[in-house]
C-alpha cells in the first residue's frame, strides 16, 4: 500500500530534472485558494444555467430545428438502408413504426417513410389518423398533406407517376419535407417483387418503369445512396468503437496492473510535501509553494472566457460566430500570465502545467491515442449513464429520438448547414483550440493546483479525487448540459491518465484532438 504522497508509478527518471537548478527560486506564492474557488463555484453555475437556457442555447446556433429535423432524418435514412437487407427488413419496419410520433410535420415525413417499407395502403391509413390534427396545422403542412393523400392513392392504384401531383406541387413537397419528401416522390419500381407494397396484381415492371419520370430512377438511387452511407456509417462507427473498445479494456488493465506494481515511470512528478532528490546539484522542492496561485489562474481563466463571450457577442456582431469562438478561446490563455505576474517564473509554470514537449516528444502524441484507446471503456460506462439519466427524465422521448431532454453540442447545428468555410472553422476550433485551450486549462492548470493540495493524501486518492472535480467541471461548463456530465467526466479521466503518466499535455491534447476530429468527421458524414 502507498503511503502518503508516495506515487504509485515506479521511481522516476532522475537523469532529467523538470525544472533544472538556476538561481534560486523567489519566495512561495501559496495564492487565494479560497476566494478563487468561490470565483470557480459562480462561474461554474453560470455556465450550468447559461448552458440550460434555451433561448441562451439558439441564440448561440442557426436554424434551431434544424437538428432535430437532422436526427429524424438521420433515423429514417438508417432503417431504410438497413430495410435493405433481408434479415433486417422486418425489424427496419417495426422500428419505424415508433417514428410515428411528434408535431405534424414530422407525422408527414413518417408517412415518406412508412410508405416506402410498408406500403401506400398504410401511409394513406397514418395519413387519416392524422385528419384532427389538420385544423390547427399551417398551410404548408396542410397542402403537404394533401399532396401525401394524392401520391399514394395514385400509388396504391398502381399509377408510379403519380399524374395527380403537378410538378410544382413536386417541387414544394420536396422543399416541405427535405430528403423525406424526395423519398416519397421516388418510390420502388417493381411493387410487387418488393415486399408489401400494394401494387396491381400482374402489373408488369417494365410497364411501370415506363411509367416513372425519365430521372424517377437517378432520383431513386440518390435518395438510396444516402440511406446506405447512413447504414455503413452508423454501423461502420459501431464496430471500430466496439473493436477499439475491447482493446481499450485489455489496455486499460495491463496499464493498471503495471501502475500497481510501480513499472510504469509517472510523468508529472506529482507535488510532495518534502524536498525530492534529483540528480545533479542539490535537490528541488516540488509542489507545496504556490499551488493556490493556479487556482487563481484557473478563475481568472473563466472570467476571461464569459468575459470575452459576451462582449464579443454585443460588439462584434459582423464576425462569424465560429471566429468570435476561436478568437475568445485563444485571448482565454493570456490567463497564463497571471501566475507569472504573482512571481512564479514562466520557465516553472510551463513545467508545472505541462506546456512540454515530454520524455519522448515524438512519440508523444502517440501514447495520446494510445490513451484515448484506454479511455473509450471509461467514456461507454459515462455514456450508459447518460442513457439511463435520459430515459428517467423522459427525454429523446424514451430514445425512441426526439428533440427533449437531449444532449447536443451547438455546433452540430452548424454542420447541418455548413460550407466549406464553416467546416474549415468547425475543426480548426474542434481540433486544435479546444483542445489546447481545455488541456492547458483543465488537466494543466487546474490538475496540478488539485494534486498540489492534495498531496498528502495516498497517491490514487489524491489522483482519484483531482480527477474527478476536474472531470466534473469539464463536463459542467460544457454546452451539452447536466445530463451529459457522466459521460464527459468519463472521456475527462481519460485525458488525466495521460496527462498524469506523460506529464506533458502533449498526450492529452493529441487525445482530446482526435476525439473531437472523430466525432466532428462522423457528424458532418450524417448531417451534410
Amino acid at each position: 500500500m502507498n503511503g502518503p504522497g508516495e506515487n504509485a508509478f515506479d521511481a522516476h527518471d532522475t537523469s532529467e530534472s523538470p525544472i533544472p537548478n538556476e538561481s534560486p527560486e523567489p519566495p512561495a506564492r501559496k495564492g487565494y485558494a479560497a476566494l478563487a474557488w468561490l470565483a470557480i463555484a459562480g462561474l461554474v453555475a453560470l455556465a450550468v444555467w447559461r448552458n440550460a437556457d434555451p433561448p441562451m442555447q439558439a441564440a448561440a446556433a442557426p436554424n434551431e430545428n434544424r437538428f432535430d429535423q437532422k436526427l429524424y432524418e438521420i433515423q429514417g435514412r438508417y432503417l431504410l438502408g438497413a430495410a435493405e437487407f433481408p434479415p433486417l427488413r422486418e425489424q427496419s419496419v417495426q422500428q419505424a413504426r415508433k417514428l410515428d410520433r411528434g408535431d405534424l410535420e414530422q407525422r408527414l415525413r413518417f408517412l415518406a417513410l412508412v410508405g416506402e417499407l410498408a406500403g401506400p395502403r398504410e401511409a394513406l391509413e397514418r395519413l387519416d389518423a392524422l385528419a384532427g390534427l389538420l385544423p390547427s396545422a399551417t398551410n404548408g403542412q396542410r397542402r403537404a398533406a394533401a399532396i401525401l393523400e394524392r401520391l399514394y392513392r395514385d400509388y396504391d392504384a398502381g399509377r408510379w407517376n403519380a399524374p395527380s401531383v403537378a410538378k410544382d406541387e413536386r417541387a414544394f413537397l420536396q422543399d416541405q419535407l427535405g430528403w423525406f419528401g424526395r423519398l416519397a416522390l421516388y418510390p420502388k419500381a417493381a411493387a410487387p417483387a418488393a415486399a408489401d407494397l400494394a401494387a396491381p396484381a400482374g402489373a408488369a415492371p417494365a410497364i411501370i418503369l415506363e411509367q416513372r419520370p425519365r430521372d424517377g430512377a437517378d432520383n431513386r438511387e440518390e435518395v438510396l445512396s444516402e440511406a446506405h452511407t447512413t447504414f455503413a456509417v452508423l454501423l461502420g462507427g459501431f464496430c471500430s468503437a466496439s473493436c477499439l473498445g475491447l482493446i481499450g479494456f485489455a489496455g486499460l488493465l495491463v496499464f493498471l496492473i503495471l501502475a500497481t506494481q510501480g513499472k510504469l515511470q509517472g510523468g508529472m512528478f506529482p507535488p510532495h510535501p518534502r524536498p525530492l532528490s534529483v540528480q545533479g546539484e542539490g535537490s528541488m522542492l516540488l509542489g507545496g509553494r504556490h499551488g493556490g496561485v493556479y487556482a487563481e489562474t484557473f478563475a481568472v481563466h473563466m472570467a476571461l472566457f464569459f468575459g470575452l463571450s459576451y462582449a464579443f457577442m454585443l460588439f462584434a456582431e459582423g464576425m462569424p460566430v465560429l471566429v468570435k469562438v476561436g478568437v475568445v478561446a485563444v485571448l482565454s490563455l493570456t490567463a497564463l500570465v497571471w501566475p507569472v505576474a504573482r512571481g512564479i517564473r514562466w520557465r516553472r509554470v510551463r513545467e508545472e502545467i505541462g506546456w512540454t514537449l515530454g520524455r519522448q516528444p515524438l512519440i508523444e502524441p502517440f501514447w495520446g491515442i494510445a490513451c484515448y484507446v484506454m479511455a473509450l471503456p471509461l467514456v461507454a460506462v459515462g455514456i450508459f449513464v447518460t442513457v439511463i439519466l435520459i430515459l428517467l427524465g423522459g427525454g429523446g422521448p424514451a430514445l425512441g429520438l426526439g428533440d427533449a431532454n437531449l444532449p447536443r453540442h451547438p455546433i452540430v447545428d452548424f454542420i447541418a448547414s455548413a460550407d466549406a468555410d464553416t467546416i474549415f472553422w468547425i475543426f480548426l476550433n474542434a481540433c486544435v483550440l479546444a483542445p489546447v485551450v481545455e488541456e492547458t486549462m483543465f488537466r494543466g492548470v487546474l490538475y496540478w493546483h488539485l494534486r498540489e493540495w492534495s498531496r498528502t493524501w495516498r497517491f490514487m486518492a489524491s489522483v482519484l479525487f483531482s480527477a474527478l472535480v476536474t472531470g466534473v467541471i469539464f463536463a459542467a461548463v460544457h454546452p451539452q448540459g447536466m445530463i451529459a456530465v457522466p459521460a464527459l467526466a468519463a472521456l475527462s479521466l481519460g485525458f488525466v491518465v495521460a496527462r498524469e503518466w506523460r506529464g506533458s499535455l502533449m498526450a492529452s491534447m493529441t487525445a482530446h484532438g482526435m476525439h473531437n476530429g472523430l466525432m466532428m468527421t462522423l457528424a458532418l458524414l450524417l448531417l451534410k
